[in-house]
């Protein structure tokens, strides 16, 4: 582990498709941090062949994961008990609720605690990269390794343009449907537009409780416009020189995917490029029925993150 650095937590926060798989493989290459991707759903993952590590093979064969100690029988239940302390907490942010049972926070805190310091060993890494981010269970995940392990959690609430969020999930698809494990579902750009607020809210939310000095949000438009300014503003947020990964964009080099939980599809096609826009307008293949879909439901959210065009 690299001397002088001490550990911390590095949260990706918001809705899919919004470059996350990207910056968090970008961010995993730097000297003082190990991307583990979406590590929220290893529990789920771990024993299903069509769900492998970013590097193709079942975790029982990656290089990376297969030392980690996992008693399959119980990772149901662990699957089960991650959902709810997320989303508890989730929910204890909004409403008020009470606190989880000893037993189930215990199970979380047992649990993560492994699977992070695994994490931190076999990379020989202080600051993990979690791109977990803040849809449906994973709501409150960065605020559940605050309090239940005591992680060093600082958050980056990554946003992207709405309409180019929703296009993405309906034209292309969830990463769900496409994998065969759910069928597509009705009105998919109003259940966009819906998770796209309520993800993006929950972000905000797990800001105000972190603190100013822990929490950065971040539009992917600026990142791509001008990765200097965004990895210097990451870098000063985690107080780490993040220099030479700007300049490694600016030159358009490629990034090594690593050993990744879940996220976009293109986890699975090797090294990732963050390509640098000519223009920040947005493409869009929704029809017209859609985009006015995601004008009327997000519009109001979509304005206040300085988004004009729908």
């Amino acid at each position: 582990m690299r001397w002088g650095v001490t550990e911390k937590l590095l949260y990706i926060a918001g809705y899919g498709r919004s470059g996350s798989t990207v910056l968090a493989a970008i961010l995993g290459t730097h000297p003082a941090m190990v991307s583990v991707g979406e590590v929220t759903f290893i529990a789920d993952d771990w024993p299903d062949p069509d769900r492998p590590c970013s590097c193709g093979e079942k975790y029982i064969d990656c290089e990376f994961w297969r030392a980690l100690t996992i008693d399959e029988d119980r990772l149901a239940t662990v699957a089960a008990v991650q959902r709810d302390v997320d989303r508890h907490l989730r929910w204890s942010l909004v409403r008020g609720h009470g606190p989880m049972t000893n037993a189930a926070v215990d199970e979380y805190r047992r649990f993560n605690r492994a699977v992070l310091a695994y994490a931190r060993a076999t990379s020989g890494q202080p600051i993990i990269v979690d791109s977990s981010k803040s849809a449906r269970g994973a709501g409150a995940r960065a605020l559940a390794l605050r309090r239940y392990l005591g992680e060093d959690v600082f958050v980056i609430h990554l946003v992207r343009n709405g309409v180019a969020t929703v296009d993405s999930m309906v034209n292309t698809g969830s990463n769900w449907v496409l994998e065969g494990h759910t069928n597509p579902r009705r009105f998919p750009a109003a259940r966009a537009s819906v998770g796209w607020i309520r993800a993006n809210a929950y972000a905000t939310i797990v800001g105000r409780v972190v603190g100013r000095d822990r929490y950065l949000q971040l539009r992917y438009e600026d990142l791509v416009a001008d990765p200097v300014a965004a990895f210097g503003a990451i870098g000063r947020l985690i107080g780490e020189d993040l220099s030479d990964l700007a300049a490694r964009i600016v030159a358009q080099e490629t990034f090594p995917m690593g050993h990744v939980v879940g996220g976009n599809r293109i986890r699975m096609e090797g090294p990732a490029q963050l390509r640098r826009a000519k223009s920040l307008g947005v493409r869009t293949r929704l029809r017209p029925v859609d985009r006015v879909t995601v004008a009327v439901v997000a519009g109001w959210l979509h304005r206040f993150y300085g988004y004009r065009n729908f």
